[in-house]
């Protein structure tokens, strides 16, 4: 049996205080084992569904793993929550088309408060800020490190695409 690799693709724009574009990178995620069971759970099995994913960015030097969880990730990646919403802030989703689905039309911003170096993002079901409960769907480290800067900001493109084979 052949195996599916399922995949957000992120795209971070780096911006500084006056909103001028400092880097464009994209890059594709690691759903790890726990958020591909969600997945399998909620669509085929009657599991629980969230209605809302919710984006983290991660200022940790860490690699991503397929047995990162929820309940682990935010201390081990050491979630950044050096930016003003007091939320983990939701990604909206446009409609669901020839399987695939983007947040293009509504960006996730991270508006900074601090000044601090960011290696990647993260989506879970939880949006408390540092928070270690819900699903962690999707875990991506950025091609480069990115500046979240005092008034700066990072934006973020997600879109998800299942092929079929």
């Amino acid at each position: 049996m052949e195996s599916l690799k399922p995949a957000f693709l992120w795209t971070f724009t780096e911006k500084d205080e006056a909103g001028n574009v400092l880097s464009v990178e994209t890059v594709q995620n690691l759903i790890p084992v726990e958020g591909l069971n969600y997945i399998l759970n909620a669509a085929f099995k009657g599991g629980a569904q969230y209605a809302t994913l919710y984006a983290g960015l991660f200022e940790g030097n860490y690699n991503p793993s397929p047995s990162d969880t929820m309940a682990a990730f935010p201390g081990a990646a050491t979630e950044c929550t050096a930016y003003t919403s007091a939320t983990r802030p939701a990604v909206t989703f446009g409609t669901v088309a020839s399987g695939n689905m983007d947040n293009l039309a509504n960006l996730v911003t991270f508006t900074g408060n601090a000044d601090k170096t960011v290696y990647g993002g993260f989506l879970s079901t939880s949006s408390v800020k540092g928070g270690t409960t819900g699903v962690l769907t999707s875990v991506v480290r950025a091609p480069s490190t990115k500046t979240l800067s005092n008034g700066g900001r990072i934006e973020v493109a997600l879109a998800f695409q299942f092929v079929s084979v």
